[in-house]
């Protein structure tokens, strides 16, 4: 069902619904005109088939419709999704080759425009948190792995393949490999040597240990290793450098758990010295405002743009 902009029901204004969709957990938000949320709602992620997935996802579509959710409601999803055809490819979700959005409007009656989890942290961030202000924006995310997305004029510019802000899976640098000598690993993606399999927070349990012979878990590494901090430094500054050649943001917001990680974005604005074309103005490093309530947001935002766009 689609309502009209600025349609009002017995006086209230319409409410906006965001749902994020995770690997173990499902949160659903609903948002005032005004983009304040105005209640949440948790549930766990039923992944034993699609079918379970798609019950999963249309309960917290009925709930958000008691809330008072009518016409928009966006959902935020790990994975790629195909601009053209919105078939998925996801690694912790049984929806790869399924069309997730078109198979819920089916279900639950409701048109739900679908964006990658971390288009939606960017996009949250870009419009309402630490982008606000800035053109060019980019928001990447590092913890469990790497990735983000990229927002224009406060808008997803389109893609081919729904792979845009798969940063995390460029390759690292030869002479940065050389120079650190760092190991050479297969990613979870299938690609050999990724960002990822380094700069993740898993990979940086990897880095400590090949360079000490110690297992740790990544506060510990972050808090009492500063040799393996500093080594991770170089390789963000270089993953940053390279994004900054070919998006030239304006500012990047730092989220996930490593993301977050107090200080890290002024040490890795430090960083980036020697990693820039001479003569270029570094991009402004930011943390994110909003945390795990972007993905919900972002995509409550999502919808609201695509309603907007479909009304003009």
């Amino acid at each position: 069902m689609r309502l009209d902009t600025g349609t009002i029901l017995d006086g209230i204004s319409t409410l906006i619904g965001g749902i994020d969709l995770g690997g173990t957990k499902i949160e659903a938000r609903a948002y005032d005109d005004a983009m304040e949320e105005v209640s949440r709602r948790r549930i766990p992620t039923d992944t034993t088939s699609y079918q379970a997935l798609l019950a999963s996802i249309a309960d917290q579509v009925s709930w958000l419709e008691d809330q008072g959710v009518t016409s928009t409601i966006g959902l935020g999803t790990p994975g790629l999704i195909h601009p053209e055809t919105g078939r998925m490819l996801s690694a912790n979700l049984p929806a790869t080759g399924h069309a997730l959005g078109a198979d819920l409007a089916a279900l639950t009656g409701y048109t739900i425009p679908v964006i990658k989890d971390c288009r939606a942290f960017a996009l949250a961030e870009a419009t309402h948190g630490a982008g606000i202000g800035y053109r060019n924006v980019i928001g990447l995310i590092i913890g469990t792995g790497v990735a983000g997305g990229h927002v224009i004029n406060r808008t997803i510019p389109p893609d081919h393949n729904g792979q845009s802000g798969e940063f995390g899976h460029l390759p690292l640098p030869a002479h940065i490999v050389s120079e650190l000598d760092l190991p050479i690993l297969v990613c979870g993606c299938g690609l050999v040597g990724c960002f990822e399999t380094l700069l993740s927070g898993p990979g940086l349990a990897r880095l400590a240990n090949h360079m000490t012979g110690q297992d740790q878990t990544a506060p510990d590494i972050w808090t009492t290793m500063p040799e393996v901090k500093s080594t991770w430094l170089r390789i963000a500054a270089s993953l940053v450098g390279i994004i900054s050649r070919t998006a030239d943001p304006d500012v990047i917001m730092l989220g996930g758990g490593l993301g977050t990680a107090h200080g890290l974005a002024e040490e890795l604005a430090e960083a980036l010295d020697g990693e820039l074309l001479a003569g270029t103005t570094p991009p402004r490093i930011l943390p994110a405002q909003f945390g795990d309530a972007s993905g919900a947001f972002g995509a409550a935002i999502y919808a609201q743009q695509d309603m907007l766009k479909g009304a003009t």
